[in-house]
């Protein structure tokens, strides 16, 4: 008969024992470390857009707010369910502001289809891109007194600056007289800013 060993059974059962528990340690070693890979690379794909606007390749409008300064509508090269759309504002060949996520589209609309418009303060210091079929329906709103932008860069903190935000977008409405502008996020029916 074999030992026994410190806490009942053989030792064979014992030496058994641990060599399976080693066994499983290593599959959830490799396990714990392939979820770590996965989690860091999908939010390195989040940070820095994925196939989103830091991959907007096809050009859909440029529109012109005067002589120097410019906002650039892009469609995404690569998506999955719909095509993202991003904005960007540029002062000469400088970008002034980060892209931004401003919609999407699907399968049966194409990029040719979309026709912009800006909306401006009259001192021209507030901006507003609506698309020509829904024109109270501000896409993008940048303010270049301070460089803020809706929609804002998602790892800033909202409270305040979604109140500034507000404030500017009121500050166009008395400029333009016009009333029934309302920001994408807050529009019946945005729930993802689906644009058309």
């Amino acid at each position: 008969m074999a030992p026994l060993a410190p806490g009942g059974g053989t030792v064979a059962q014992v030496t058994v024992g641990h060599e399976e528990m080693r066994s499983k340690l290593k599959r959830s070693d490799i396990v714990a470390v392939l979820i770590g890979l996965c989690a860091i690379a999908f939010a390195w794909a989040f940070d820095t857009g994925g196939c989103g606007c830091s991959d907007a390749d096809y050009l859909v409008q440029t529109l012109e707010v005067d002589a120097s300064r410019r906002v650039r509508v892009t469609a995404a090269s690569c998506w999955e369910i719909s095509q993202p759309l991003c904005s960007e504002i540029l002062d000469g060949n400088e970008v002034v502001s980060a892209p931004c996520h401003i919609g999407c589209i699907g399968d049966s609309t194409s990029t040719s289809d979309l026709h912009f418009a800006l909306l401006m303060s009259n001192d021209h210091d507030i901006i507003a891109l609506v698309e020509e079929s829904s024109p109270d329906v501000v896409l993008m709103l940048h303010r270049f007194s301070t460089g803020e932008n809706y929609p804002r860069d998602w790892r800033l903190p909202s409270g305040e600056y979604d109140a500034r935000m507000d404030a500017t977008l009121d500050c166009l409405r008395r400029s333009l007289r016009r009333e029934g502008l309302v920001l994408s996020g807050q529009a019946r029916g945005s729930v993802d800013r689906k644009v058309k």
